[in-house]
């Protein structure tokens, strides 16, 4: 449920934290969701293994 207060909205659920609050929340939240897209498409990009030998 959206509420309209000092034209801002805020989401029901979260009422209780500030503005500065729910935006670190936000930011936090898009950290990590950049974080495992980084993750996922490393992951399905791997580097040709390359073998490296000792010299003798």
């Amino acid at each position: 449920m959206l509420q309209r207060r000092n034209s801002s909205v805020r989401v029901g659920a979260v009422k209780w934290l500030t503005q500065r609050e729910q935006m670190v929340v936000a930011v936090v939240l898009f950290l990590l969701l950049t974080g495992l897209a980084v993750k996922a498409w490393r992951t399905a990009h791997l580097p040709k293994l390359v073998k490296i030998h000792a010299l003798p």
